[in-house]
Parts: structure tokens; sequence; C-alpha cells
């Protein structure tokens, strides 16, 4: 008989089990349970029927387990029993609140949840790799562990504030005083209280931490092992953040804690806040280290600088004097502010690029004098006070690389070359100086209208990703979605440098005020206004390139380049602009065979109950539930919503292709490239398992799900599970 799936979410607390297992399997020992509790535990993985014979679980033996860490021996049981008890004087550093324990439980806790395909909703639904889960992040993610344990290279996150307004989330944020005081243990069941608690703000607190606990420690195992987290926040509760952070990812994986200087003012009576917060946490920041990764990002104004380059090239050819000449002139008439002119001291050009002719100095003097001759004129140059900055023969190195700038004759002193290639990485800094008006006026265009306040900046969540090191094949998640700026900063990253990150949002269905203008435009929910801004980003690209908001590639540089000539004057670019009409053209036809590669298109997948109909005892069985005893699958669900429960069953990732095939007159799902065969079709035969083992080698599947419903009996089923074992000894099969 083949193997039943359950359909459960992962069991963290187990997985956390079994991990210790394996790397102390000594402190495993065999602990006895109550037969009614091993009873309830065997009823919620559906064998009830064994039960009674459950009364031996393994456990972890903790004294042996601190033994093996480096604890004494014999201080170990005196700590164990000094901790039962003295808890009232036991004083930990650490950051705790009422309802913390509630918080690492409900991480842990099992769901019989499932993700139902929106196909309608969704954009080339097919082989879209990017996903939009809809419903509550808490249950999403943990549906995500299934086939994304350790995929997620980066996290972004919104959440709320918890300025006392703005929650929406399921999980009640802000509690009653009478809730808060007994969670703090200051007050008993009824009502008395055993200490005055004056700040009363401190419950809401309690609640957001509670919140953010629970969906921050599934987050960690999302994280490839050179992850990174990205958070917002603002001053309500980043303190509380950066704790529970520093537990939760450790404060050895601390990055940095970057500022969003957005220049908005406000009206507060004391200090005008104008800016937010980004706190960053790596997965394993050692890890990182260990292989020499760096967070660089490309200065601003390169672009502008090496595409007037290009075509003075074009212009003069190997004429470097001219090149030079006309590169000066177009750094001394850019306009004030602009981010080429940070860059205005690299006016030097030769065969080998835009450099600036740098001190060659040794720094503080003291350094080697040694005579050098002049290649042109060969008379000896002049020697720096303070000496030269290497050895004659590392000099002579230098020299015959080209690396050394005399000048017209030897009456200078020369200087090193630094090229502008060489150059253009930096490590980002911390402040991030951005008007915080620009993104929402960016939003409005694109929508239009003012659908949504205050969306994130999709510019900088671009420049952090693109700094960060994400490449092709990366994941982007954002559990906060809101308007769905992550999703445009990614997909116009990916048009930008030709990468295949993917995106993964959750976001619950949060109703559009009836008389906002997201309602007058027809959006009822938020998640309505983050896929259509998707799609308009998509459609924007698969229109244009060049005609981009940022990003473009190539084109959209040169296009930018020519309107700034308009606006600095003819520097002698005119005539290159009309001689190039070509090469632009050509750049476009790249640009948009790029873009037409990547991924454009989403899926939408909500959050749902399970498709599984409950179990029922003998007790509930009623003569009008007979009539639905002839699927174990709640009515209105399906194939479709059955293959992706499928999918979380085998923990599967989510954004594989998918096909379907007939197989023995027979329609079956195929997911990616075998990974998964299903059919739910009735009174299959041996016919379809022939079918499947006659498909070319490289298109067998290595699982097959069958539905009960497929089998007239339960002698039937035997029969064709046999067959598969000497048709298909290599691939799995389970019934549903």
């Amino acid at each position: 008989m083949a193997e039943k799936i359950t359909g459960l979410t992962e069991d963290m607390a187990q997985a956390n089990f079994a991990a210790l297992a394996q790397l102390f399997p000594s402190c495993v020992v065999e602990q006895k349970v109550d037969a009614a509790a091993a009873a309830a535990v065997a009823d919620v993985v559906d064998a009830a029927a064994d039960a009674q014979a459950t009364t031996v679980r393994h456990s972890i033996d903790v004294d042996k387990l601190l033994v093996l860490i480096g604890c004494e021996a014999d201080a170990v049981g005196t700590a164990a029993q000094a901790l039962v008890k003295a808890q009232s004087q036991y004083e930990p550093f650490g950051f705790m609140w009422a309802g913390k324990r509630q918080a690492v439980a409900e991480a842990n806790q099992v769901i019989d949840k499932t993700l139902r395909p929106c196909v309608e909703e969704s954009l080339n639904f097919d082989h879209a790799r990017n996903l939009f889960i809809e419903g509550d992040n808490l249950e999403g993610l943990k549906l995500l562990l299934r086939g994304y344990s350790g995929s997620i290279k980066m996290i972004y996150t919104d959440p709320p504030y918890n300025t006392g307004s703005d929650f929406v989330y399921k999980d009640s944020f802000a509690q009653s005083q009478e809730d808060y005081e007994r969670e703090a243990g200051i007050s008993d069941e009824q009502g008395q209280r055993f200490t005055v608690n004056r700040n009363t703000d401190a419950r809401f607190h309690s609640k957001w931490c509670s919140m953010m606990y629970a969906r921050l420690s599934i987050m960690r195992h999302l994280l490839t092992r050179d992850g990174f987290i990205i958070i917002s926040i603002d001053d309500n509760e980043q303190a509380h953040l950066k704790l529970m952070c520093d537990e939760i990812f450790g404060e050895q994986n601390f990055v940095a804690q970057m500022i969003w200087s957005a220049g908005r003012k406000n009206d507060s009576r004391f200090v005008s806040i104008s800016h937010e917060y980004l706190l960053v946490y790596m997965r394993d920041k050692d890890y990182v280290v260990s292989q020499d990764t760096r967070w660089r990002e490309r200065k601003q104004g390169l672009d502008e600088i090496y595409s007037c380059y290009a075509k003075l090239k074009r212009k003069y050819g190997t004429d470097v004097q001219s090149i030079e000449r006309e590169l000066k002139a177009w750094f001394s008439a850019l306009p004030a502010g602009h981010p080429a002119k940070d860059h205005s001291h690299y006016d030097h050009v030769d065969e080998n690029g835009i450099f600036n002719p740098s001190n060659i100095s040794f720094p503080g003097g003291g350094g080697p004098r040694y005579e050098l001759l002049h290649p042109v004129t060969h008379k000896p140059v002049k020697i720096p006070s303070r000496g030269w900055f290497t050895s004659k023969e590392r000099m002579m190195e230098y020299i015959a690389a080209g690396r050394v700038y005399f000048g017209p004759d030897e009456n200078r002193v020369p200087t090193i070359k630094n090229y502008l290639q060489d150059k253009e990485l930096s490590v980002p800094y911390s402040v991030f100086y951005q008007d915080g008006r620009a993104a929402s006026k960016r939003l409005d265009k694109l929508m239009g209208g003012r659908v949504f306040e205050n969306p994130k900046d999709e510019q900088i969540l671009q420049r952090l990703m693109e700094f960060s090191g994400t490449t092709d094949d990366d994941i982007i998640l954002d559990v906060f979605a809101g308007s769905a700026s992550t999703a445009e900063a990614v997909l116009r990253a990916n048009a930008k440098d030709g990468a295949q990150r993917r995106f993964i949002l959750m976001q619950y269905p949060e109703p559009c005020p009836a008389k906002s203008v997201a309602a007058q435009h027809g959006f009822s929910t938020i998640c309505e206004i983050g896929k259509e801004r998707i799609r308009k980003v998509i459609s924007d690209l698969n229109q244009s390139c060049s005609n981009m908001v940022h990003g473009g590639g190539k084109s959209a540089i040169l296009s930018g380049l020519l309107d700034l000539e308009a606006e600095v004057g003819d520097l002698g670019l005119a005539e290159i602009s009309n001689n190039s009409v070509s090469d632009q053209s050509q750049d476009n036809e790249r640009s948009q065979a790029a873009v037409s590669s990547h991924d454009l298109g989403f899926r939408v997948l909500k959050i749902d109950s399970s498709n599984r109909r409950p179990s029922l005892t003998v007790d509930q069985y009623q003569q009008d539930l007979l009539s639905q005893l002839d699927s174990r699958f709640k009515e209105g669900r399906t194939d479709l919503d059955i293959f992706f429960g499928c999918l979380l069953d085998y923990r599967l990732p989510l954004d594989l292709a998918v096909t379907t095939v007939n197989l023995a007159g027979h329609m079956a799902y195929v997911y990616g490239q075998g990974a998964l065969l299903a059919c739910f079709a009735e009174d299959i035969d041996a016919s379809f398992v022939e079918a499947i083992s006659n498909l070319p080698e490289e298109q067998r599947p290595l699982r097959v799900v069958l539905n009960e419903r497929c089998f007239s009996s339960s002698e039937q089923q035997i029969n064709l599970s046999e067959r598969f074992k000497t048709l298909l000894p290599q691939v799995e099969l389970k019934v549903l």
C-alpha cells in the first residue's frame, strides 16, 4: 500500500530536536510519557490507532549536554537545581516582556493550512517564478519553510511601527489593561493588582514584540548561510527590535544600523524627526567574512562619465589629448550638485582609460631616493621631497605598465595614475539621503493617483540589493509587502544588470477605507494595489527599456546623456549623437532581449484552511455526512489546489514550471523537470503506470502522487502499487 501524506507544516521544535540529536547523539534518551498525552499527539499526525502503544518518547538529557559543552559535571546538577528552586532570583542578561514564552511557542506551533493558487490574478502563471502570497504572514512563513528553508538570500521587511493605530493582522497587538497586568504577573485572574503599574503603554510593546519575535524566528531559518535581513523601523520600537534581533540572529551577526534620511519635516513639539532606521543582520557573518565577500556599490555619477568617454572615443579614436580636452570641458560645464561633479578630478585620459594623477611620494617622508629619466627628454626628473613611494625595481614595473604620468617635461615631479575603473566601487555609507516624497510621486504617476500612502522607496531597496551582492537565482523575501515596492526594486534591478533575482511577497488583505483614493480607483484591499503595481511595472519594462523610471542598462544611460548634453551646451557631442543612432538601436535591442528573457510574471497564492476534510470520530458520523465521504477533500477545492498542496507536502519550491500531460487518457500535472507528477482522475489502471514507464528517461518523474479516488477498490490500489514497484522502482509513490 502506498504511503499517505499528512499535510501538516514542519514541526520546528522537532526539527531543533533532530539537529541536537545529530550533533550530540549520546544525549538522546528515552522518556516515559502519559498514555493520554501520547494519544493526543498521535491524533495530530492521524495515527490514533497507535496511541496506546506510544508510551515512550525520545528527549535530550540536558545535564549531559551541558557537560559535553564544557560545564563541570558536579556543577551541572547543582546549577540546574538552583535554577529550578530560585527562579525569582535568576537574573540573566536579556530582553524580556510579558508573553515572550508564548511567542516562542507560537513560532514552533504546527498548522494545518495550504496555499491555493489564483491563476486569474497571476501573470504568466505556468512559468512565473515570483510569488505573491496573500494572507497572514506568520502562517505564510510557516508554509514557506516547507520548500524554502535555507534558500532566501535577502529578507526585507517593513513591519508596523507600533504607533498604536496601524495594526490589522490577526495578532492582537494592543492588549487590554487587565490582560497585560495578568500576563506581566502584576494581577491575578480576579484582577487584583500586586503592584502599581503606571506605565500603561508597555502593554503595546509586549504584543508588538511577541508578534515580531515569532516571525523573525522563522525568517532566520529561511536565510541562506550567507543571507541577510534588513528591517525598517523608527524610534517607537528600534531599541526593542535591536535587542530582539541580537537574541534571534546573534549579536555577532549584526552588520549595521543604517539610516534613511528622508528630509521630511513634521510638526513635532521638540525635534522634527526626518529619518528611519534599517537594521541589518546576517545569518552567519563569520562565514561571509571567510568567503571574502564584500558589500560594494558603484559610486553615483559614473555612468554618465563612462557614457561621455565612450562617445568621445568613438569620435576621436586614439587621440587621447582631444578626448581629455573635451572631457575637462564637459566636467566644468556640469551643473552644481550633479553626481558626476564629485569625480571631476578624474579628468586625464590615456589609452587605458580615465585617471587621476596622484601623489607618488612616500607617506610621512623618508622614502627611497634614486634617479629616474623622463621617457621623452631622457633627462632626470625631479625627485619628490619625501622620496619615492616604492623601490626602484618596483617603480620600473609601474613605468613599464604605463602607470606613471610624467607630464610634458622633466621639470615636474611625476605622478601615479589612479584609474577610475579601479576606484569605482566603494563600501556603502550607513546613511541614505533621499527625499521621502520622491517614492510617493513615482508611485502616484505609475498608478494614476495617491492609492497608497508613504510607500517604501524602491530605489533605495534596489541599491541594497545591488551592493549586497544579490544576483542570479537569489530570492528576496518581503513579508510586509504593502504596495509591493520590493517587487518593483527586484524587477528594475534585473533589467539594469541582467541578473535573474526573484521575489516572494506576503501581504495580509487589509481592506482599503471606503472613502479612500484607493477605493475610488477600484481597489478593495492593499493586496490588490500591490498586484496591480507589479503588473504595471512589468508592462513598463516590456514596452521600453529606455523609458524606465530608473535602471534600463546602457540604452537608458545613453539617452540620459543626450538630455544632459542639451542642458550643458554643445561640447562637440552633437555630431556623435547623430552618428550613434544605429549603436543606440542595437543597445535597445540587446536590453529588450535581456528583459524578455527575464521572469516578468508572478504567481498569486492565497493562504487557506487545509484542502482535506477534518477527521471524524465514530460518534461524529451522521446520516447527512455520508454523502461527503466519497472525497477526502473539501467541496470547491480544484485539482490545481490539491496539486499545490502536494508541493507543500513534498517540501518543494513553489516557483517551478507547471505543465499538463495526457497519460493513457488521463490528465496529469507535471512539476518542473519531473520533480513531481500528480494525477487525480478516477479509475486509473495499469496502462497509466505503463505510460509513465514509457516516457523518455529524462522525462520520468521522481515522485508520483495519486488520489484515493483513482482506485475503485483497495485491491486495485495494492495491485497498482506493486505494478509501480516493478516498472518504476526508482519512483516514489504516495496517495492522498
